[in-house]
């Protein structure tokens, strides 16, 4: 269940107010829109336009979709990125959950050079970070602030910096798989009915945080031991990114045939290919550093194989088994997967599925969210709280 849907059904839900960058216009402005179904609020504006201008036009967006919605009190919103906190209203309640890796924590883990190599640039780590300072500093003196943190690492790192662990509450991550009724192409599904292993990840971005080089290295070392497995990995904007390139570069000639590389898939063309690869497939996830991994849970809530980096910077890897873990490097790996010839795919993922399930689960996202928006609106000292999300979109 989505963060709206449930926000529906506790009958708390207003609206949405989407945020699009448009560096053409002078004022922030603001347009009423229905979107699946959902009223929206679209805040066009820029960075370098006058703060309590924008917070003026998130004030109207807000009080205009509160009118809308028939419901009466105070509206609190919830910010689904701290982008935008800095403008935030100061007399309205509010509610963040941070996605993005800390970039404090992740380059005092690696490196500034790193951290600007992972974030695209110096420049771009440089504005994350500002934003991310101006976000924890309004949460740790705003006291009508709240986190709601799927991310434990995230919590304790926000505990550290200053912001009071009352204003925190963890909750269990909502994850939805698509409907059965969506089909994989033909030509992916040949990668999966050779009758072998398929090593397979898929990600939206193929970045220094994913780390696929290791499974590119992995799958390397395996055929160059006669092990007959393939590799399917999907990530990036299209075929002629240079990260695909890149990576594709590193398999010799003589192996190309066992390998394929493609772009990011579609969700429901992920979830179809979850559903087709429970026989014969393993999804790897070898990332550094994830303030959660949805991708992961969706493969092992579908019943595939999955194998995780076991890193406490990783936080999906919490929710599974031992043995479905890994030490990031190439021989662990390989060895893993080698324990993996012969055993029955589907067994192994049922089992998995059945573990990640009992933790991670609709009915426990609705009641965390539930008992947490509760006990901010106490916070606020005010039970005549309705709220709606306020949902980050950011469109360049």
């Amino acid at each position: 269940m989505s963060t709206a849907q449930a926000f529906k059904s506790m009958k708390v839900f207003c609206g949405l107010i989407l945020y699009q960058r448009d560096e053409t216009i002078n004022e922030p402005t603001i347009t009423i829109q229905v979107i699946n179904f959902n009223l929206c609020a679209i805040l066009a504006f820029h960075f370098n336009m006058n703060p309590p201008g924008v917070e003026k036009a998130i004030s109207l967006a807000a009080s205009t979709l509160m009118e809308n919605s028939g419901l009466e009190g105070t509206p609190m919103l919830y910010h689904q990125t701290d982008t935008l906190l800095e403008y935030h209203p100061r007399d309205l309640p509010f509610c963040v959950t941070h996605h993005a890796p800390f970039h404090r924590h992740f380059s005092g883990v690696f490196s500034e050079t790193t951290a600007a190599h992972a974030y695209g640039d110096a420049d771009k780590a440089e504005h994350l970070a500002r934003k991310q300072e101006v976000g924890i500093k309004l949460l740790k003196h705003r006291v009508n602030g709240h986190v709601l943190q799927i991310s434990r690492l995230q919590g304790k790192l926000l505990s550290s910096y200053g912001v009071n662990a009352a204003k925190i509450r963890e909750i269990c991550p909502s994850i939805q798989l698509s409907s059965s009724s969506y089909h994989i192409e033909s030509e992916i599904a040949e990668v999966f009915n050779t009758g072998g292993i398929t090593l397979f990840t898929a990600v939206a971005r193929v970045d220094y945080f994913k780390n696929v080089d290791l499974l590119v290295d992995v799958a390397v070392a395996l055929w160059s031991q006669n092990i007959a497995v393939r590799l399917f990995i999907a990530g990036g904007a299209s075929m002629d990114s240079t990260e695909l390139h890149e990576l594709s570069k590193k398999v010799p000639r003589q192996f190309n045939r066992y390998a394929t590389f493609r772009s990011k898939l579609s969700r429901t063309s992920l979830h179809a290919l979850f559903r087709l690869a429970k026989d014969s497939g393993v999804f790897i996830y070898p990332s550094r550093y994830e303030t959660l991994g949805v991708t992961p849970l969706e493969a092992a809530l579908s019943g595939v194989t999955t194998l995780i980096a076991n890193s406490s910077l990783v936080e999906a890897s919490r929710y599974f088994p031992e043995r479905f873990r890994f030490q990031p490097v190439k021989e662990e790996l390989c060895q893993t997967i080698l324990n993996l010839q012969g055993r029955n795919l589907a067994s192994l993922g049922e089992i998995l599925r059945l573990h990640v399930e009992a933790q991670v689960s609709d009915q426990r996202f609705r009641m965390d969210l539930y008992d947490a928006w509760a006990e901010f609106s106490m916070q606020s000292k005010s039970m005549d709280f309705h709220h709606f999300p306020c949902q980050g979109n950011e469109l360049a």
